[in-house]
């Protein structure tokens, strides 16, 4: 968890002691879990927890991020979360496993999807901006996930995530998941795109000199 607390904005003795203490919690819960890419589970939550860090989200927030599949793939309970991190914890736990039940089922949903996601989250817009780092880091290693699945999930992304964060201002990470999904949907598109930029780059960098 250092990479995670250099990159928070001063955090306290008791905000790096919650956060080491949630992510030991989180590490147990889900024991010999692997994702897709062979890696410990663990892996998912500790870099939603740095992309957190980074967009300087509060401690109970990055605490969420750690602990947001907990409830859904592990035995813990909201009543566990609650007891060792407190109830805003459990709260934002609880608004994620919610927002991962709902599924995309095409651009004719993609309204109605939308609709349902700001309205999940109008509560708390911590809630969604958990989800974006998860998708981030589920998009940064899509290339693990059967073809298939790599569609839905890219043109997900495309449709549902990539407009919510043009409407909350995160351009940083509106440009990192929208490149990530142009590359799972198009990649041949997205090779001439990244082929011709690196040319006109070359071009640039030789007039600055």
């Amino acid at each position: 968890m250092d990479e995670v607390l250099s990159a928070m904005r001063s955090p306290t003795t008791a905000d790096q002691k919650l956060i080491r203490d949630a992510y030991d919690f989180a590490e147990i819960a889900h024991g010999t879990e692997l994702r897709k890419s062979g890696e410990p589970y663990i892996i998912h939550p500790r870099a939603i927890a740095l992309s957190l860090a980074k967009l300087g989200m509060d401690t109970d927030t990055i605490v969420a991020g750690i602990l947001h599949d907990t409830v859904e793939d592990t035995p813990v309970t909201p009543e566990e979360i609650e007891e060792k991190f407190g109830k805003d914890v459990r709260f934002l736990v609880e608004g994620v496993t919610k927002l991962s039940k709902l599924k995309f089922r095409g651009l004719d949903r993609h309204v109605e999807s939308l609709r349902r996601l700001l309205v999940a989250t109008a509560a708390d817009v911590r809630v969604i901006i958990i989800k974006l780092a998860d998708r981030l880091h589920n998009m940064e290693t899509i290339e693990f996930v059967a073809p298939e699945k790599r569609h839905r999930i890219a043109e997900e992304t495309m449709e549902v995530y990539v407009p919510i964060e043009e409407r909350l201002g995160m351009r940083s990470m509106r440009t990192e998941l929208e490149d990530l999904a142009f590359k799972a949907l198009d990649p041949a598109h997205y090779a001439d795109t990244e082929h011709k930029l690196k040319e006109r780059r070359s071009e640039m960098e030789e007039a600055l000199e």
